[in-house]
C-alpha cells in the first residue's frame, strides 16, 4: 500500500551530521524488528509510535501486525496493497488496520477483529483517539460502523468525520440519487448533491455543509437550509464558534455571506479568515484586474495581486498579508506595506504572535527577514523558524550544492538535504533540532550535535516532549529504535 511511499518519505527526511562527533546527548531504546515484506504502516504524529503490517518471505507466511515491535491481532491471509488501511490514533495509542481472511475483510481495532465484511475502508479515529469509525459493505449495501455498531444501510456512504470534541460523527449517504447528511444517527434533509466534508465548529456545537437543490447551492447550518444561490463554497466558522461566513455566486458576481448578511459583490472572493476572538472578519476580493483585502466590510488598498493564503490575524487583532505591485512583493502589516522583494515565501509567526519572519528573494540572493530586519543573504533560503517568543531565528539555506542551518546568525554543518518542516525549536526556545541527510545516512541534529547515522527517520521526525526531551523513531539495519535527546541538566 502506501508504506513504500511513506518509507521513501521517511528515508528522504533523514539527516547527516559531522561523523566525528560522538553524540553523548542521544540515547536509543530498541522497539523491534521489521517483517521481511511491509504491506502497510502508520507513524504517530509525535513520531514515537509505529504500526506496521507485513509478512515474512516464507511461502506459507501470514499477514501480521506489529505495534511498537509487539504483535497485535492474529494471523491473516492477505493485505490489499491498493485498498488496505493502517491507522494510528492521533495520540499514537490506538491501532486499527484492515486485512482479509477466508474471503472477508476485517477491521482489527486494538487487536480485536470486527465481523467480516465484503469491503471496509475510510478508517477514522476521533480526535481524542477513543472512538473508531469506518465504512463497510455487506449485501450490496454500505453503512458506517462506529464504536463497533453498524448504522443504517444505504446505496453509498462516504466522508465520515468526527467533531473536534469527539462526541459527534457525521457522514454523507446516497439513496436513489438523493444525498443526506447523518449526524449522530440523525438524518438531515435530502438534496440533489452535496459538497463534502461536513464542517464542525470549534466547540462542536454547530455543523454545516454545502448542498445542491435543483440548479442552486445552499449552506445547511445545524440542519436548517439557508438561502439558495448559484454556487456556495468556503464555509468558515469563527474560532469562538459564534459566527460563520461563506462565499456565494449571485447574478454572475461573488458575495460574502456573514451571519446571514451579504457583502458588496465582487468578481471573486477567497481566503475567508476570522480573528481569534471572532470580532473581525477579512477576505480577499478581486474586482477587475485588482485585488484588495476587505476587513470588517471596509475595502483596503487595491494591489496587482494578493497571496490569498497569506491573511493572518495576530492575537491583538492586527491583520497581515502579502501583496504585490509591479511584480514586487511585500508584507502589509496593519495596513502598512513593508519593504519590496521579488518574492516572499515561508512566512512564520512566533507562537505569541508578536513576531513574523519569512524568506525573501532579491535578484540572485535570498534572505531570511524577521520583523523587517534582514539576515545574511544566501543563494537559497528554505524553511524559516522562530522560537515561541521570537527571540531566536533559524532557517535552512544553501550557497552551493549543500544545505545547512543558520541559527541566530551562526552557520551549522553541511548536508545533502534537510527534511521539509525543519528546523524546529523546543517550547522554551532553548533547543533547536532538525533532520538532515547525506548519502544514504540520516541524522537527527540537536543544538548542532548530530546523532549516529540511521537508515530512516520515521514519520515527520522526532518531536519535543513537554519536558524538553526530543523523542522519535528511527531505523537501522531493519530494526526500529526510539531515539531520545534529553535536555541538558540545569
Amino acid at each position: 500500500m502506501k508504506f513504500a511511499r511513506l518509507l521513501i518519505a521517511l528515508v528522504l527526511s533523514g539527516m547527516v551530521a559531522a561523523r566525528a562527533q560522538t553524540p553523548a546527548t542521544f540515547t536509543t531504546e530498541k522497539v523491534g524488528g521489521l517483517p521481511d515484506h511491509i504491506d502497510g504502516s502508520d507513524i504517530s504524529k509525535d513520531g514515537n509510535h509505529c504500526l506496521i503490517v507485513g509478512e515474512s518471505n516464507d511461502a506459507d507466511s501470514k499477514v501480521m501486525a506489529y505495534y511498537d515491535g509487539s504483535r497485535v491481532g492474529g494471523a491473516y491471509d492477505y493485505y490489499d496493497d491498493d485498498d488496505g488501511e493502517t491507522l494510528l490514533s492521533s495520540n499514537g495509542l490506538e491501532t486499527a488496520f484492515t486485512v482479509e481472511a477466508s474471503g472477508n475483510v476485517f477491521v482489527v481495532h486494538n487487536g480485536i477483529d470486527s465481523p467480516g465484511y465484503y469491503k471496509a475502508d475510510l478508517l477514522r479515529f476521533s480526535p481524542d483517539g477513543s472512538r473508531l469509525a469506518f465504512t463497510a459493505k455487506s449485501d450490496d449495501k454500505y453503512f458506517v460502523v462506529v464504536d463497533g455498531s453498524a448504522g443504517q444501510k444505504h446505496d453509498d456512504v462516504f466522508s465520515p468525520s468526527f467533531s473536534p470534541d469527539s462526541s459527534q460523527l457525521a457522514y454523507f449517504t446516497k439513496d436513489d440519487s438523493k444525498y443526506m447528511v447523518v449526524v449522530n444517527g440523525r438524518q438531515g434533509p435530502q438534496f440533489d448533491d452535496v459538497d463534502h466534508p461536513v464542517i464542525f465548529s470549534a466547540d462542536s456545537k454547530h455543523v454545516a455543509y454545502a448542498a445542491k437543490r435543483g440548479e442552486h447551492w445552499l449552506i445547511v447550518l445545524d440542519g436548517e437550509a439557508e438561502a439558495e444561490y448559484d454556487d456556495a463554497y468556503e464555509f468558515t466558522f469563527s474560532p469562538d464558534s459564534q459566527h460563520s461566513a461563506y462565499a456565494v455566486e449571485k447574478d454572475g458576481k461573488w458575495v460574502l455571506v456573514a451571519d446571514g448578511k451579504e457583502s458588496a459583490p465582487y468578481d471573486r472572493i477567497a481566503d475567508i479568515v476570522y480573528s481569534a476572538d471572532g470580532k473581525s472578519l477579512a477576505f480577499v476580493a478581486l474586482e477587475g484586474d485588482k485585488e484588495m483585502v476587505v476587513l470588517n466590510g471596509a475595502e483596503g488598498p487595491a494591489y496587482d495581486s494578493i497571496n490569498d493564503t497569506s491573511l493572518h490575524f495576530r492575537p491583538d487583532g492586527t491583520l497581515d498579508y502579502t501583496a504585490s505591485n509591479d511584480l514586487k512583493w511585500f508584507m502589509v502589516v496593519n495596513g502598512k506595506p513593508g519593504f519590496k522583494y521579488d518574492a516572499i515565501d515561508n512566512i512564520v509567526y512566533s507562537a505569541d504572535g508578536k513576531h513574523v519572519a519569512y524568506a525573501a528573494k532579491n535578484g540572485a540572493d535570498e534572505v531570511a527577514v524577521e520583523d523587517g530586519a534582514e539576515d545574511t543573504p544566501h543563494l537559497v533560503v528554505g524553511k524559516v523558524a522562530l522560537s515561541f517568543d521570537g527571540a531566536h531565528l533559524a532557517y535552512t539555506a544553501r550557497d552551493a550544492g549543500l544545505w545547512f542551518v543558520v541559527a541566530d546568525g551562526k552557520q551549522q554543518a553541511f548536508y545533502d538535504s534537510i527534511q521539509a518542516g525543519w528546523p524546529r525549536f523546543s517550547a522554551d526556545g532553548k533547543r533547536l533540532a532538525y533532520c538532515a541527510t547525506t548519502g544514504q545516512n540520516e541524522f537527527v541534529v540537536v543544538a548542532g550535535v548530530a546523532s549516529d547515522p540511521y537508515d530512516a527517520i520515521y514519520g515527520d521526525g522526532p518531536t519535543f516532549q513537554p519536558d524538553g526531551t526530543l523523542s522519535g523513531l528511527v531505523e537501522k539495519d531493519r530494526v526500529v529504535y526510539r531515539l531520545k535527546s534529553p535536555p541538558p541538566a540545569n
